[in-house]
């Protein structure tokens, strides 16, 4: 997984500035990252949206690519927590 550090801060005119860190990744071995159920969900939802919004615009092999992303995501789905 990963984190960063955000800080906000008030100004007086009351405009906020805020400023966050690059991502630091933690890696637990012997411990495979899963999605939640709706994360992966998500995913799926929106592979099915964009194959039928570019269904007439995209060739078969442009297709093809989120066919293959919806496959994946629909397999992690057994798994998800």
């Amino acid at each position: 997984t990963w984190f960063a550090v955000r800080c906000f801060e008030q100004l007086p005119n009351g405009r906020t500035r805020f400023a966050h860190s690059a991502p630091a990744f933690i890696d637990f071995e012997d411990s495979p990252l899963r999605p939640h159920r709706g994360q992966v969900r998500y995913l799926i939802q929106r592979c099915e949206e964009e194959l039928a919004r570019n269904k007439d615009v995209l060739n078969d092999a442009e297709l093809a690519e989120y066919r293959e992303a919806l496959e994946f995501y629909q397999s992690k789905l057994a798994t998800a927590r």
